[in-house]
C-alpha cells in the first residue's frame, strides 16, 4: 500500500486508482487509509504488533476468567447463567 502511494507521488486518489488495478480482488481502501499508512511509517517506522494487541487481549480474559471463578468459590450455589450475565460473556465460556 505504501510502495503504491509512492509510486503515485503521494497523491491519494490515485494510489486508490492503482491499487485497484494492481490487486482487483482485495478490499480497496479509501484514500485516507494511504495518507494515514504513510503519516504512520514516518514517524514510527514500523507498525504496531498484532502479538501485542493479543497479548493485552489474553492479559484481560485471564483476568475476566479469575473474576468468575472467584464469583463461583463465593457462592458456590451460584448459576453459570448468572455468571455469564453479570460478566457480559456466553454462558458456554463460564
Amino acid at each position: 500500500m505504501h510502495f503504491v502511494y509512492g509510486v503515485c507521488n503521494g497523491n491519494a486518489a490515485a494510489a486508490v486508482g492503482e491499487y485497484q488495478l494492481q490487486y482487483p480482488r482485495r478490499r480497496i481502501p479509501d484514500r485516507r487509509v494511504f495518507i494515514l499508512v504513510h503519516q504512520r511509517l514516518g514517524e514510527k517506522v514500523s507498525f504496531p504488533s498484532a502479538n501485542r494487541w493479543a497479548e493485552r487481549q489474553i492479559r484481560r480474559n485471564v483476568k475476566e476468567d479469575e473474576n468468575m471463578i472467584d464469583m463461583g468459590g463465593r457462592s458456590p450455589r451460584t448459576s453459570t447463567r448468572r455468571i455469564s450475565a453479570r460478566h457480559c460473556v456466553p454462558r458456554m465460556s463460564v
